[in-house]
């Protein structure tokens, strides 16, 4: 996806102190934290310090305008990438296009992912590894923001093609 966390190492170099200064007063601000605090603890204290190390924290209490990043390109074919290196094992990762998180689709995607490669009763353990043969490790995962997500299933194996029909 075309959403960098962070930036390129050349966008962080270009930053200017101003620049960084207002991306801390815009974001991080009272009505935009969560503060979550655990263990035994004397309540009153508590919320004494929280006050007296943030309640003076400027906050205008507008709704903040978030930049969603550049439109992903649509995709009309099969994408695929090859790179060659002194490698003992084959690293097949396999991804799809998903809706965003607040989809119902992205609960189920969220399922799936716990059944093809969470614990070793997975499907891409039990099966496609144990039973099979054809991977010696494999997971899967949802990526999933506001508006867009993707769905990816990761291995590793001496046996590629093979592999990629097995998980498929």
């Amino acid at each position: 996806m075309r959403r960098w966390r962070i930036g390129t190492p050349e966008g962080s170099r270009a930053l200017t102190r101003d620049e960084i200064v207002g991306y801390v007063q815009k974001y991080y601000r009272p009505s935009n934290i969560i503060l979550s605090i655990a263990g035994r603890l004397d309540i009153e204290e508590t919320i004494a310090e929280v006050v007296k190390l943030y309640g003076n924290i400027p906050d205008d209490g507008k709704p903040i305008e978030r930049d969603n990043g550049p439109a992903e390109p649509e995709q009309t074919a099969v994408r695929y990438s090859w790179q060659l290196g002194p490698i003992e094992q084959n690293h097949v990762a396999l991804g799809f296009h998903t809706p965003g998180f607040l989809t119902d689709d992205a609960r189920a995607l969220e399922v799936l992912a716990a059944i093809l490669g969470e614990g070793r009763a997975s499907i891409l353990n039990q099966y496609v590894r144990d039973e099979k043969g054809l991977i010696t490790s494999g997971s899967a995962n949802l990526q999933a923001f506001q508006n867009l997500g993707f769905f990816e299933i990761d291995f590793e194996t001496a046996k590629p093609l093979e592999a990629q029909i097995g998980v498929l």
